[in-house]
């Protein structure tokens, strides 16, 4: 089954990455890319990093590390809000892992609401907020059209997706230090 992760389009055009990707997540948890999109319904379009050293020089940037955190959290509240209205049974599971969440990305929450205050403009933001909105919305409209049992599939996933490094800033050193040593400077 292929999985969604909200923004990541918008997380790779905030940091300027390169062409179109669609990162597949297959039933047994592997992760693949390609250039061709799925034939499933429920996609991930990426921009493909040139390097994994370019993205870690990107993450270095305080206010990159704060977009990136800020689209990770976006897509924890809103996968938190699709499982608990389209599969009910996953409720109590699925708030329970966005609470953990929560409790594990508070502190980098907070810096990334701080850097974002100090680095962008108020219009940055609101045009940062507007698209978010309107991907996050694209990516909703292809879950809202699977089918029950592939929604049911993917929230009963959540959990461990939203621990997995992939979403959590927490466990991104390069992140979690370009956030901290921002305040310090």
């Amino acid at each position: 089954m292929v999985r969604w992760m909200a923004l990541s389009g918008l997380l790779a055009a905030q940091i300027g990455l390169a062409a179109p990707v669609y990162k597949v997540i297959g039933p047994d948890g592997k992760i693949s890319f390609t250039d061709q999109p799925p034939a499933s319904a429920v996609t991930q379009e990426i921009k493909a990093p040139v390097n994994q050293a370019k993205v870690v020089e990107l993450e270095r940037d305080p206010k990159v590390a704060a977009v990136t955190v800020y689209a990770k959290q976006i897509i924890v509240e809103t996968g938190s809000r699709f499982c608990t209205m389209n599969a009910p049974s996953t409720t109590h599971a699925v708030l329970a892992a966005r609470d953990a969440w929560r409790e594990r990305n508070v502190e980098l929450t907070e810096k990334k609401n701080r850097v974002m205050a100090r680095l962008m403009s108020f219009d940055e933001r609101t045009r940062l907020a507007q698209r978010s909105e309107r991907e996050n919305e694209a990516v909703l409209d292809k879950m809202r059209a699977a089918p029950l049992a592939e929604k049911l599939k993917w929230c009963q996933a959540v959990p461990v997706n939203f621990a997995a490094q992939e979403l959590d800033p927490s466990r991104n050193p390069t992140l979690v230090r370009a956030l901290r040593e921002f305040d310090a400077k």
